[in-house]
């Protein structure tokens, strides 16, 4: 969950943290209070067309040979190797909730399970309670730290989507949840502070079919591309060397983050492939004071003599 504050103009800017790919987000305000805005997301994508297009792609004739050869390596990974082709680093992501460690936790199916929720919250969830009032149900935490001071209005998630209609919530099925934690405390994030929170987590994560207000905004939004994984094979043992397959790849080694001793100088090493020809080394960097620089060689790989 991620909270921020619009400025004049209602224009809102969230920091994400490891948001990569496409993801479903919900958008809301408490609709108790803000029940009357509409949301648009911005375009992930750059709309803006560049000024100066690019040029017509024109291969010479003399290319045709090389192009052929391409082509054919290309084919040969994918039947014996298809898998080093399309290789991604995934981030290691923190999937704890914001909140970090909650004050209580309870995993539900170590109790006995109740049929209404509101069973649960009055049976064995302590710090935590709901009470009927004429409007509608009502959620309330102990204030720990104050010995026993209650806490009106906490902030309510399920599956990490805040929620705001308590009714709608009380008549969740508990057997669909597998975990309630509570923060018996007054708990600040970023610019907003909460009368203690009750967390709540379905099997799935997936809010098990619990509505959203419908004047939330849902919306698939493309986060940031994973890391691509240049495959480089290594042969530094002899069962390496034994499980050797054919290799034609065109590009040999691809390394994001080399570092340089005081002298500017660094180590890498690689293979290459079965692909005979010259081929084009680039090395670009920066250094710590945000310099750029590059340079470019030449390397030459033969067929090994028999």
């Amino acid at each position: 969950m991620y909270l921020a504050k619009s400025d004049s103009l209602g224009r809102i800017h969230f920091e994400m943290k490891n948001f990569y790919g496409p993801k479903e987000v919900v958008v809301q305000t408490d609709q108790k209070k803000d029940s009357l805005y509409r949301f648009e997301l911005d375009n992930p994508f750059v709309a803006q067309v560049a000024v100066y297009p690019l040029p017509a792609l024109r291969i010479p004739a003399s290319l045709a040979d090389p192009l052929r050869e391409r082509n054919l390596d290309i084919l040969v990974i994918n039947f014996y190797a298809p898998q080093i082709r399309n290789q991604f680093f995934t981030p290691v992501l923190d999937t704890s909730a914001f909140y970090v460690k909650p004050d209580d936790s309870y995993q539900l199916d170590d109790f006995t399970r109740f049929t209404t929720m509101e069973d649960v919250l009055r049976e064995y969830v302590i710090g935590a309670f709901a009470r009927k009032r004429r409007d509608g149900y009502e959620l309330m935490v102990y204030d720990r730290p104050h010995d026993s001071r209650i806490l009106t209005e906490p902030m309510v998630l399920l599956d990490g989507v805040p929620v705001f209609d308590m009714d709608q919530l009380m008549a969740l099925n508990p057997l669909k949840i597998k975990q309630i934690d509570v923060m018996t405390r007054r708990y600040y994030l970023g610019p907003v502070r909460f009368n203690g929170l009750i967390s709540l987590q379905t099997y799935k994560g997936n809010l098990a079919g619990f509505a959203v207000n419908p004047r939330s905004l849902i919306q698939e939004y493309e986060g940031l591309q994973l890391h691509r994984e240049f495959y480089a094979p290594r042969y530094e043992t002899s069962e390496q060397v034994q499980s050797r397959l054919p290799d034609f790849r065109n590009l040999l080694y691809w390394s994001p983050n080399l570092q340089v001793d005081a002298q500017g100088k660094g180590h890498l090493d690689f293979f290459t492939s079965d692909q005979e020809g010259r081929y084009k080394v680039v090395v670009n960097g920066l250094t710590s004071e945000g310099v750029a620089g590059n340079q470019s060689i030449l390397i030459q790989v033969k067929r090994p003599l028999k």
